[in-house]
């Protein structure tokens, strides 16, 4: 009965632990949502500036899954190429390691917090309930901070309670699991493996770790557990991989692949690695049965263990991240053109709940169909000028196959932010969902538009309707003005929204606007001394129109992205 009651506490303080871990993780991924997104949009393809920031990142988000979820979704939307992906994961695999550190100096030594737990959810419980939202996520972090030490100290406090040092039956347990050799190794493996899987987090896995290693698991095990640990987390980027196109697949095969490098030099060298750490903590169990006294070597081992091999994997891999990029191609093919198209990866509802994530992930895909409207007016201007019919077809299939993406492009980044707008956002965030929405409005008219056009244009060359110079030189003119309106629109998508100026764009719309005054001036008096024909006219004043509208919406979008809430 007492085991029964033992267990069934230990469960209850691994959920107070997770529970913790999730409200202190989403704070702070809202507290450092600014800093967050610059750091990913500064990324060079420097591969070391790739490593940092995936290492600042998974540092400040403290959530590798999350972290991981989001390279793969950008990989998805083409935002990162799988390069890039690769790097900023092997930075993401260091950046977790910190987490153990936290808990080494917090829950097992002398600086433990347990004194100042209680006085500082005290003073984080105002903070909660305040409109500010930067006040609120700072008192949600140490409140976060507080609930998951709690639970870590109960889980400690249930472990030591079952005296594993002293409990024959579990050394007669564990010797049986060392007595198998190298089979025990694995077997530990296998079990952080799925033990990350069943709590989809590393952390939660290596506090679990942390406690039944100062309990009397010794560190040649709990070490195999690490190493399973890092392979399990792989799982979460994985399944997230499952409805992404050919990138985001890549991008989650690179993560495993790179963590079973891990996986296969460190049980070639495990004895020597756990000799080292030995010699350099001193103190722990390795080799021998745990002493009371020496529970903190054993954390500090593991926790050196966990940083050890993922920092000596990143050095080792860094060399060859070219070659890891080839053999990922390999191994995971493109099947057709459907599978390369890049598209909008939703992150899973369980994996974070944390709004930063959510806008940076939807803004980052409208930035990819600003990039397909400039492909669209590009076609849609090939095709007007389009000295060559043959490659008439070509382009209005490109048109086509563009407004069809636009279309789906804009369910998709609808229903993804109905389904952000589910969430308890802040006033902030809510508002930014209201934009996002308002701006994938526009950008769906603005490819309607161009595909409107095209039809004008493809009718017109069937009806042999010609345009004269003058009629030739003025559309020219309107779609160079309409290009730059779009490239700044797209540079303005990438911004933050508080960065963005409206200057250069209202200039451009006031030159198409008076370019489009001037074609209505003129326009009859060409029409009635017949320079223009009649059926050249009115396609001719069809597209100048739609230029003019197609302008409008083009710096809406941008004042959307400059409107205070």
């Amino acid at each position: 009965m007492d085991i029964i009651f033992a267990i069934i506490s230990i469960v209850g303080a691994l959920g107070l632990f997770i529970f913790g871990m999730k409200v202190m993780s989403e704070g702070i991924q809202q507290f450092a949502g600014k800093t967050m997104r610059k750091t990913v949009d500064r990324m060079a393809s420097s591969d070391f500036k790739g490593i940092l920031t995936g290492f600042i990142t998974t540092a400040l988000i403290q959530s590798s899954s999350a972290a991981t979820v989001m390279i793969v979704s950008f990989t998805n939307a083409g935002i990162f190429k799988l390069r890039q992906a690769i790097t900023v994961i092997m930075g993401a695999n260091i950046g977790t390691t910190i987490t153990a550190w936290l808990f080494l100096v917090f829950g097992f030594t002398k600086v433990g917090v347990w004194l100042y737990l209680w006085p500082l959810m005290a003073i984080a419980t105002p903070f909660v309930f305040l409109k500010r939202s930067s006040l609120k996520n700072v008192g949600q972090v140490i409140f976060g901070f507080c609930i998951m030490f709690l639970g870590l100290g109960q889980l400690k406090y249930f472990f030591e309670g079952l005296n594993l040092q002293n409990n024959v039956e579990f050394f007669e347990l564990i010797n049986s699991f060392g007595s198998m050799g190298f089979v025990s190794i694995l077997s530990f493996l296998l079990i952080g493996t799925l033990l990350t899987i069943i709590v989809q987090s590393s952390t939660v896995a290596m506090g679990l770790t942390l406690a039944f290693c100062t309990s009397g698991l010794p560190l040649e095990l709990g070490f195999a557990l690490v190493l399973g640990e890092n392979l399990g987390t792989t799982v979460t980027a994985n399944i997230a991989a499952l409805v992404a196109n050919v990138h985001g697949k890549r991008a989650a095969r690179a993560h495993t692949l790179f963590n079973l490098i891990t996986i296969v030099w460190a049980l070639i060298f495990f004895i020597p690695i756990l000799s080292l750490v030995d010699k350099i903590i001193g103190s722990t169990n390795f080799g021998s049965p745990l002493k009371e006294d020496n529970t903190v070597a054993v954390a500090a081992a593991l926790a050196f263990l966990h940083s050890f091999v993922n920092i000596v994997n990143t050095i080792l891999c860094s060399g060859f991240v070219k070659n890891l990029e080839k053999i990922v191609v390999r191994f995971t093919p493109s099947t057709n053109s459907e599978d390369e198209e890049f598209s909008l990866e939703y992150m899973e509802q369980g994996i974070t709940t944390t709004s930063v994530l959510y806008i940076l992930e939807a803004k980052k895909q409208l930035s990819h169909f600003g990039l397909i409207l400039k492909r669209m007016s590009d076609n849609v201007k090939d095709l007007l000028f389009e000295p060559d019919i043959e490659n008439l077809d070509i382009h209005f299939d490109k048109i086509n196959q563009f407004e069809n993406i636009t279309e789906k492009v804009e369910q998709q980044v609808s229903d993804y932010l109905a389904k952000i707008s589910r969430h308890d956002l802040s006033e902030k965030m809510s508002y930014r969902v209201k934009t996002l929405l308002a701006i994938v409005s526009e950008m769906e008219r603005i490819g309607h538009k161009f595909f409107q056009m095209s039809l004008v244009i493809r009718q017109k060359n069937n009806d042999k309707i010609w345009f004269n110079s003058d009629q030739r030189n003025n559309l020219k003119e309107i779609f160079s003005l309409l290009e730059t309106s779009i490239e700044i629109m797209f540079q303005n998508l990438k911004k933050d929204f508080e960065e963005v100026d409206l200057s250069e764009s209202k200039h451009i719309e006031l030159q198409i606007n008076i370019l489009h005054d001037n074609h209505k001036n003129n326009y009859i008096s060409q029409l009635e001394t017949g320079k223009y024909s009649i059926k050249s006219a009115l396609v001719y004043n069809e597209l100048f129109l739609q230029c003019e509208k197609i302008g409008n919406n083009v710096l809406k979008v941008s004042e959307l992205m400059t409107n205070k809430e």
